[in-house]
């Protein structure tokens, strides 16, 4: 079962109310991930044969 359909038959059993929060979530979600730069954590490791003994 993906993940998709686990969440949907939890949210199933949930009042409209909480099913509106992970609504409004996931959307937070999608739009955090559609705005925010792909951003690397750390820089790039220079290789270790490069530059040694030279």
């Amino acid at each position: 079962m993906t993940a998709a359909e686990r969440l949907y038959h939890l949210i199933q059993a949930l009042p409209e109310s909480q099913i509106n929060k992970v609504l409004n979530f996931a959307e937070f979600l999608r739009q955090k991930r559609l705005t925010t730069p792909n951003l690397q954590l750390f820089p790039p490791v220079p290789s270790l044969d490069s530059g040694v003994g030279e």
